[in-house]
């Protein structure tokens, strides 16, 4: 699994920051296993880029059913700065997932990473709630997110199409 062969990483040598992997074979043959980071201020930019430069090694798995609980949903929401609580109680969120013509959404690490959903009444069809946790900005989670949701959508004949902002 993909989350085996990614491990660790750490930042050695204080002189000169580099970023060791501890990697199997098939990490190899993908990624450079050192990585100097010189110009970097920040620990967020080395995750970051270290983010950029595994991601063709995770494999991030697009859920299409709706087993997300009330507390996922709100860390997730929060994280983007949306509000600690946004839905409030379980029964909301279970009304709001079961209205959800489609619902996607990608899980990394046992953690909820991204989340998408659908609301449509076969002449107009409105995308919710499309979020992807900060520390997984620019590395394509998002994009493949919406096209998955697109892919459901793209050979209706709707007369609208919008997105919540």
């Amino acid at each position: 699994m993909t989350e085996q062969l990614i491990t660790k990483f750490k930042v050695i040598n204080n002189d000169v920051p580099t970023i060791k992997l501890e990697h199997t074979e098939t990490m190899t043959s993908k990624v450079n296993p050192s990585y100097h980071l010189s110009h970097f201020r920040h620990e967020n930019d080395i995750e970051q880029t270290m983010y950029q430069i595994l991601s063709p090694l995770m494999n991030f798995n697009i859920m299409n059913n709706k087993n997300i609980t009330l507390n996922e949903i709100n860390i997730l929401i929060n994280s983007v700065g949306r509000g600690k609580y946004y839905y409030k109680t379980e029964e909301v969120w279970n009304k709001i997932l079961n209205s959800s013509e489609h619902v996607a959404y990608i899980r990394y690490d046992k953690h909820l990473s991204a989340f998408g959903r659908i609301v449509e009444d076969g002449v107009m069809c409105m995308f919710y709630d499309i979020c992807v946790h900060p520390k997984y900005h620019s590395i394509g989670i998002g994009t493949l997110l919406m096209n998955n949701l697109i892919d459901k959508i793209k050979n209706k004949d709707y007369v609208s199409i919008s997105m919540e902002r």
